[in-house]
């Protein structure tokens, strides 16, 4: 087996341009060599399965000191939540400001932007990235309402805002775009800071869609004597029902499962009705709100 020669110590753990690279320092077979990614091309990282990270990093090697990356990239840079299918390996979406050209390469998908200085910032590791807000705002035009309001969910939540609601909407009242707009100023309306994850938070636009009550976000339930029984994930009043989204972590937690058992036998007792939701019953909407009607006796 031949030897590989070892890289520089800086180009060992960081992405490099593969033309910089003097010959005298990296041979050009050393270039070629199967532990070194080429997935983005001219460009050279010591990895192989690359996270969203790196291959930002790869391509902010190649791109003009003004692009940046935009939409569902720039989402996932930020944590925000997407869909499954626009989160596994997804394209990446890097943007120029106007008057430039859209890019244009293998592997990326390119924006013509009109942005304000401050809706372009620097992270940590130096990926250049749409805002928060002005993120949320782009996804406007690529998200349905349910998926736009769980990640706008997630940009405000209480123990951790990325964003307030207020800078939400003096941003949304001026965007020139028109893009999404009527999606955007919907989305907004329905945004609670207590979500706690996407799945619930898809799971109540759902239920307001349908034209029953919007369900109060992770309240505290308390019993005659105003003492806690339990808090719930969703819960229509009118009804005296609680709807409870169970996350796989519910089966596979031995000390969860208990907890949830404990909590059912505490609302009931208390005469709520508990419907338990898991990800499957999503697909099929119209199934899931004639049972949630079902259970709400309507």
């Amino acid at each position: 087996m031949t030897r590989r020669n070892p890289l520089p110590e800086q180009l060992a753990t960081e992405p490099f341009r593969s033309r910089k690279a003097a010959p005298s320092i990296i041979p050009r077979s050393r270039l070629r060599a199967s532990d070194l990614n080429r997935e983005v091309r001219g460009t050279r990282l010591a990895a192989q399965n690359l996270t969203l990270r790196q291959r930002c990093a790869l391509f902010q090697l190649r791109m003009p000191p003004a692009a940046f990356f935009s939409h569902a990239t720039a989402a996932l840079l930020h944590g925000i939540p997407l869909p499954l299918r626009q989160s596994h390996v997804p394209p990446v979406h890097i943007a120029l400001p106007n008057p430039h050209r859209a890019p244009h390469a293998e592997g990326l998908i390119g924006h013509k932007l009109h942005v304000e200085p401050h809706e372009v910032v620097v992270m940590p590791d130096g990926l250049r990235v749409t805002s928060v807000v002005r993120t949320w705002l782009d996804l406007g035009s690529q998200l349905s309402l349910a998926d736009l309001v769980a990640a706008g969910d997630f940009v405000i939540h209480r123990r951790h805002p990325l964003a307030s609601v207020s800078q939400l909407a003096a941003a949304l009242s001026r965007r020139s775009n028109r893009r999404g707009l009527v999606t955007l100023h919907t989305a907004w309306g329905m945004l609670s800071a207590f979500a706690e994850s996407a799945p619930e938070s898809i799971l109540r636009v759902i239920i307001v869609l349908a034209g029953l009550p919007e369900p109060r976000v992770n309240i505290h339930v308390v019993d005659r004597r105003g003492e806690f029984v339990a808090r719930t994930d969703l819960a229509i009043a009118e009804y005296k029902l609680v709807i409870e989204y169970m996350g796989d972590y519910h089966r596979t937690s031995p000390g969860q499962w208990r907890d949830d058992m404990t909590r059912r036998s505490r609302l009931e007792a208390q005469g709520w009705r508990v419907m338990e939701v898991n990800a499957d019953d999503l697909l099929d909407q119209a199934e899931l709100i004639d049972r949630i009607r079902r259970f709400a006796r309507l």
